[in-house]
């Protein structure tokens, strides 16, 4: 056995040569880091709802899109899976591009349909947060970590 650990399930990974090698604290940092972002993000995304009452369906959709963060956000925190991983940069970078293409093409429904809407303060920090978890998962999902041996 080589010493090399897949970070999101400390399993020793077959074959692997590491890409870098980091120690689990610093994996750990990330993932945490990712789940307080992601969970942050689905709180956005809750307190956006009434603004977007008077649709219904973006009301529908910002509620699914914040249970969606938060309740990955609480999995994530308790579980130690590289696909459970992956699937939280899939969900944000869903999220990221839903608004990326709201901003500049304009979502091809709804009563705003084809026309871009203005990017606010709020959107700003939401697509940040969600650009930081998107990273820190995909960081951890190509990274390796050495084993250290636990001290006697």
């Amino acid at each position: 056995m080589s010493g090399v650990v897949d970070p999101a399930s400390a399993e020793p990974a077959q074959g692997a040569s590491p890409v870098s090698e980091v120690s689990q604290l610093q994996v750990d940092l990330l993932r945490w880091g990712a789940v307080g972002a992601t969970a942050f993000a689905g709180v956005l995304h809750y307190a956006v709802v009434p603004q977007h009452r008077p649709w219904w369906l973006a009301a529908l959709a910002f509620t699914l899109v914040g249970g969606m963060q938060l309740a990955w956000a609480v999995l994530a925190f308790v579980a130690r899976d590289r696909r459970l991983l992956l699937l939280g940069a899939a969900l944000n970078g869903a999220a990221l591009l839903a608004w990326l293409v709201s901003r500049t093409a304009g979502l091809p429904f709804g009563p705003h349909s084809g026309s871009p809407e203005p990017a606010g303060a709020l959107d700003l920090v939401t697509v940040v947060t969600e650009a930081a978890a998107v990273a820190a998962l995909i960081g951890i999902a190509t990274v390796h970590t050495r084993r250290q041996p636990v001290p006697a």
